[in-house]
């Protein structure tokens, strides 16, 4: 079934224009053979999936009654959930108090490649910046998010580790700059 649903997902016409999207918005998670995870967007009224992809009602039934088959999962009791921070917290890991030295779990935004993150209550950019095609996560990251552990090393060095070991070092960028990069597609 789930080739059936691949093919149906890779044949699906493209329609980028705007459009106001129809029913509830969810994420479907995609696990690629090399072990990295990519999450889009889907909405199961429209059935149009990240960027304009069109499915059929095929793939929309099968996603309804994989909805309608999901329990309400149950987190594990000790699961810290995992933060994606912006600039409006003010507790740690996105807040200011963060302790050197201690690991905080983190959701570091990957999409455009490794470039910044916002914790310990300011930004950091990432030294170096880490991307594929000048866009994308390296190879073994997850696009758009990587879960992990943000660590504060120093007062100016903060790393961010994978669950698998991959890792990336961030240097804080000076108050009141904007990050040097504009968006990405």
């Amino acid at each position: 079934m789930v080739e059936s649903l691949v093919k149906i997902v890779l044949s699906a016409p493209v329609d980028q224009g705007r459009r106001d999207h129809d029913g509830q918005r969810y994420f479907i998670a995609f696990h690629m053979e090399d072990g990295t995870e990519v999450r889009r967007a889907f909405w199961l009224g429209s059935g149009e999936l990240h960027r304009g992809i069109m499915t059929d009602p095929l793939f929309r039934d099968s996603v309804s009654q994989a909805l309608n088959e999901m329990a309400t999962p149950t987190p594990p009791p000790n699961k810290t959930s995992t933060p994606l921070c912006t600039e409006r917290e003010l507790t740690p890991p996105c807040g200011s108090g963060v302790e050197i030295g201690k690991p905080y779990p983190y959701t570091l935004l990957t999409h455009c490649g490794i470039r910044g993150a916002y914790f310990a209550g300011r930004k950091w950019v990432a030294s170096p910046v880490l991307t594929a095609e000048k866009v994308h996560p390296p190879p073994g990251w997850s696009n758009p998010f990587q879960q992990g552990e943000m660590r504060l090393l120093a007062e100016d060095l903060a790393r961010f580790v994978t669950g698998t070991g991959l890792t990336a070092e961030f240097r804080p960028l000076p108050e009141g700059d904007k990050y040097p990069w504009g968006p990405c597609a």
